[in-house]
């Protein structure tokens, strides 16, 4: 599979009004949720070891927000947010967003944390802090093959509006988009590198 998803990769974009109700949801562990700070950025280094510094400082120069999980003193999962414009990592580019939208990526759980109702509270949180800032619809690129997230996602209301295809290696890529219906799927461009909160 990883051999095969190198070249070539799929991922889903799926989609969840933020004008209708959210439901409050509780983790079997008891979290804080809140935005990761510069004076987080050791906490966050050791959940994710892999994420050079120099991008994650990046990433909020540009407006971009970390929601951490917090439990017994470190972070025990994080997700990114951004508006305007975004990062696709998987496929070497930027998703341009309609305004309203907020697009949710680079998500990451504890496997200690997994499966204890930990994204899903999450997720339902950070549904209701954009809902509260005026923002009318959150998205997110999952993998056909993330069957979990695409599961939690589609429970707390979530649909999946199309597919993005792409065939290539690292920034060399062709891409193409199916439609699931009659909207049509946000724009993907080369990255540049500043991304602009809007």
């Amino acid at each position: 599979m990883k051999v095969a998803t190198t070249f070539h990769r799929r991922l889903i974009f799926m989609a969840r009004s933020l004008v209708e109700p959210i439901p409050h949801l509780q983790s079997q562990f008891h979290v804080e949720i809140r935005r990761l700070m510069e004076t987080d950025l050791p906490a966050y280094g050791a959940l994710r070891p892999d994420q050079p510094l120099n991008r994650i400082r990046a990433r909020l120069a540009a407006g971009h927000y970390c929601h951490a999980s917090w439990h017994e003193g470190r972070i025990v999962d994080a997700v990114w947010c951004a508006s305007g414009r975004g990062p696709v990592e998987y496929f070497s580019h930027d998703i341009i967003l309609k305004t309203g939208d907020v697009y949710g990526y680079d998500a990451y759980t504890l496997p200690s944390h997994r499966a204890h109702n930990l994204f899903m509270a999450k997720v339902a949180h950070i549904f209701r802090e954009y809902q509260a800032e005026g923002f009318t619809r959150h998205t997110a690129l999952v993998a056909p093959e993330n069957r979990a997230s695409r599961a939690i996602l589609k429970r707390l209301g979530a649909w999946e509006i199309g597919l993005y295809s792409s065939v290539g290696v690292g920034p060399w890529r062709v891409i193409w988009q199916e439609s699931f219906g009659d909207e049509s799927l946000p724009l993907l461009c080369p990255p540049h590198s500043v991304h602009s909160r809007q």
